[in-house]
């Protein structure tokens, strides 16, 4: 029938309702989103005071398809609709889901939720057809290996098991949930009735998708969940609107310095922005305003900083905020090794060299900080990717020059020569500065950054990282300390490196 957009789904549920007998509708994407929608279309359904007889929840980790699809069938007692639930269906899993499966429960374990624990690792065990026997006695770690976990580090699937055997919950049947829901849906549910299933993510490709898309409502409440600029921007709205929505319904309004200070101390967790806020509207009592210093009083830091925001800040030349990503991805056990840093900025340095490079080569004398991005498109990018095609054709040479110049093999180690036609392998390489032309943003941004170096400066840069990898792979000190001065040596400017460092304040 249709798809929807959480964002829009008052007007058009109200709508679609009113005309259409809609009977199936699959939620899907951010949790958070996810309930609000739900609640939404439950009370558009059913009013409050049938909801008692009327409605039935069902959870999809623990729940049998058949047992669901005989609830739907079944007429209700009483005048009016009846709506059945199924809620954080499995319906679109695979065994591709089980690494995050397995890393929801374990960490719901020792977030001491053993609720959530028990949900995955059910779901886990669904797809991967596995019973508790398997995990437990002689077949423990045959078991365990089965499913991905290492033996050494399987308590927390132990407790998992026992709280799950404890409430005889069972593991959802292997049997194809989606073909018998699919062949009941085909059939028609009974005039009155409805199933709304909620689920984190979907599968278009799958036939289950286009059946529930053709005979019923689908609203989409996914947030992307990159890093790039776009998906931020998508989910710092999000943000904000649950924001807004939290504070109407208080009374109170949050500061612009206020609300982003909230935003750069927890990033898109909607559970967690939606329990801060609360915090904050108890706090501050009669006010009717959320200042800067109510969220620096009340709120401790919780996101999780990716590795780009300390690359970015190094290539800012921004000292106090490269230092602060630093310590934050050391400290909150992002990273397996700090030389992931080291790498980091070392592959950010080569990218920088080889666009410096080209913004002092003829073919670049075009470009001009100042111009826009898409000035950019029409005359530098062209430019550049002639410039990457120049060092490609060089690469060839080199390696075809490296051919001919190598010994002559002789005897059983002789390699037959390639056969007429055979195309030769593709020079591989990292040093093409438009490796992505469909998304050209990233590079107009570094191209930018360049202006804050001389090629000079760059250069000794990678040098810098260099003895920095070396020093730690030695174990020649601390690997913070280490970092910390390269980081200085790396962001202050060379006639300003005599100046005593300060340490920043936190953020």
């Amino acid at each position: 029938m249709t798809e929807i957009d959480y964002t829009s789904l008052k007007t058009p549920l109200a709508e679609l309702i009113s005309k259409e007998p809609t009977q199936v509708f699959l939620i899907h994407g951010e949790e958070m989103l996810v309930k609000e929608a739900f609640r939404t279309v439950l009370d558009a359904l059913l009013p409050d005071a049938a909801q008692s007889l009327n409605f039935e929840v069902f959870d999809g980790a623990e729940t049998d398809m058949a047992e669901v699809v005989e609830r739907i069938n079944t007429y209700s007692l009483t005048a009016g609709n009846k709506v059945v639930a199924l809620t954080d269906a499995r319906l679109f899993l695979s065994g591709q889901d089980l690494t995050g499966l397995l890393k929801k429960s374990a960490d719901a374990v020792a977030a001491d939720d053993m609720y959530s624990g028990a949900r995955h690792l059910l779901s886990a065990l669904g797809i991967s057809g596995l019973a508790f026997e398997d995990l437990t006695g002689a077949n423990r770690e045959k078991g365990l290996k089965r499913l991905g976990v290492d033996p050494s580090e399987s308590e927390w699937v132990e407790r998992v098991v026992t709280y799950c055997q404890e409430r005889q919950l069972q593991i959802p049947s292997k049997q194809d949930a989606d073909a018998l829901l699919e062949s009941t849906l085909e059939k028609g549910l009974p005039s009155g009735n409805h199933l709304l299933v909620t689920t984190e993510q979907v599968d278009r490709r799958r036939r289950l998708y286009t059946v529930i898309k053709q005979r019923g409502t689908v609203i989409d409440c996914a947030v992307p969940k990159g890093e790039r600029h776009a998906d931020r921007k998508v989910q710092e709205a999000v943000t904000r609107r649950q924001m807004a929505a939290i504070l109407d319904r208080a009374g109170k309004t949050i500061a612009p310095r206020a609300a982003q200070r909230l935003l750069e101390m927890i990033g898109f967790d909607l559970r967690t922005t939606a329990g801060n806020l609360e915090k904050l509207i108890d706090y501050t009592g009669s006010r009717t305003e959320i200042g800067e210093d109510d969220v620096k009083q009340v709120l401790r830091r919780t996101k999780k900083d990716p590795i780009f925001e300390f690359t970015s800040a190094l290539t800012d030349r921004d000292l106090d905020g490269a230092l602060f990503f630093l310590d934050s991805l050391l400290s909150e056990g992002v990273l397996s090794h700090p030389l992931q840093l080291v790498g980091a900025a070392a592959n950010q340095l080569r990218k920088l060299i080889l666009l410096k490079e080209f913004a002092e080569s003829p073919e670049g004398r075009q470009w001009d900080p100042q111009m826009n991005f898409n000035t950019f498109k029409s005359r530098i990018l062209p430019a550049m990717q002639a410039y990457d095609r120049r060092l490609l054709s060089r690469l060839e040479s080199w390696r075809g020059k490296t051919t001919a110049d190598a010994p002559a093999q002789t005897g059983a180690s002789k390699k037959k020569p390639a056969g007429k036609g055979k195309a030769k392998k593709s020079i591989k390489t990292d040093l093409r500065m438009v490796a992505n032309p469909n998304n050209p943003y990233p590079i107009f941004k570094l191209l930018r950054k360049t202006e804050r170096f001389s090629l000079r400066e760059l250069t000794a840069g990678l040098r810098q990282v260099a003895r920095c990898d070396l020093r730690i792979k030695k174990g020649g000190g601390d690997p913070r300390l280490i970092l910390e001065q390269t980081v200085i040596a790396l962001c202050v400017r060379a006639e300003a490196q005599e100046t005593p460092y300060r340490k920043p304040e936190a953020r």
